[in-house]
């Protein structure tokens, strides 16, 4: 009866840890659900960009579901786009032994960096920390991951961020100084191969110079873009047509209006196809 009873409790014991097992199970599975994982980040496979003016390399918009974040990248810091903090600025270019003017231009850099690399979708861990930015909209700390592994490891490799701000513990659980360690061992392979701000001289492109609102006549057909998707071509203008020319969308576009029959329409041409030389005399000026 002895063996009886002890045979009983061991099979009641097996039978209370495995219910405990399946409460463990489902308890991860509503978390996994819910976008959480144990360890206090939210994972949002199948996340896209949101192209802004306002993104850059190391802060951009997301689209993750039905729900629109800026994510603000930890461990790293790339350089800004625009003199607008020239404190920030300085510290940066000090940081690669640049100039001001360089410093903004490796930043427009790492952003185009940034597009290119996040071009398909991907996937964003964040603990949603606020990460406080000028937008309005919700902006936290985040790790960005795609096949080709994460953000912020590919722009320091690539000399286009330094190792900086806010550590956290990685998503699958490895330590911070982990994190750092491989940050660091990046950074090391992009100054022996002379990448990005590590260049001696600087292989940098700086920003061409900005172009004034004016009219514009097509010398050569002419691509227009859609304004908010770049990739989509809206259709082809031919010699002759007149434009407006409104502003540089960034470095290798430029925001045109134009006229398809009676409509006047806005988009986006290559920088690179509008020719603003000498011959340019007195365009016809369009109907506005």
């Amino acid at each position: 009866i002895g063996k009886m009873v002890d045979m009983e409790s061991r099979t009641g014991t097996r039978g209370m840890a495995a219910r405990g097992t399946r409460v463990a199970i489902g308890a991860l599975v509503i978390l996994l659900a819910l976008g959480a994982t144990p360890r206090g980040w939210y994972r949002y496979d199948e996340s896209t960009l949101i192209k802004q003016d306002f993104n850059d390399g190391d802060s951009f918009h997301v689209r993750c579901g039905k729900r629109h974040y800026i994510i603000r990248l930890y461990f790293v810091d790339a350089p800004e786009t625009d003199r607008s903090f020239p404190e920030r600025v300085q510290d940066q270019a000090d940081y690669w032994e640049l100039s001001p003017e360089h410093a903004v231009a490796l930043g427009k850099q790492a952003t185009r960096f940034t597009q290119t690399f996040l071009a398909k979708p991907f996937t964003v861990h964040t603990r949603r920390v606020d990460a406080r930015g000028r937008s309005n909209k919700p902006r936290f700390f985040g790790m960005i991951e795609t096949e080709a592994g994460y953000l912020s490891e590919a722009l320091v490799r690539n000399g286009l961020a330094r190792i900086y701000g806010m550590p956290t513990e990685l998503p699958d659980g490895r330590a911070s100084s982990r994190h750092f360690g491989q940050l660091r061992l990046a950074q090391k392979a992009a100054k022996r191969e002379k990448l990005g701000g590590w260049a001696t001289p600087p292989q940098i492109t700086l920003a061409p110079p900005p172009i004034e609102e004016q009219d514009y006549r097509v010398r050569t057909r002419l691509a227009v873009f859609d304004p908010d998707r770049h990739a989509r071509v809206l259709g082809f203008l031919q010699r002759g047509a007149v434009i407006r020319i409104l502003k540089a969308e960034n470095d290798s576009l430029l925001r045109i209006r134009f006229k398809t029959g009676a409509t006047e329409r806005e988009g986006v041409c290559r920088r690179d196809s509008i020719d603003l030389g000498p011959d340019q005399s007195d365009p016809p000026q369009p109907e506005r």
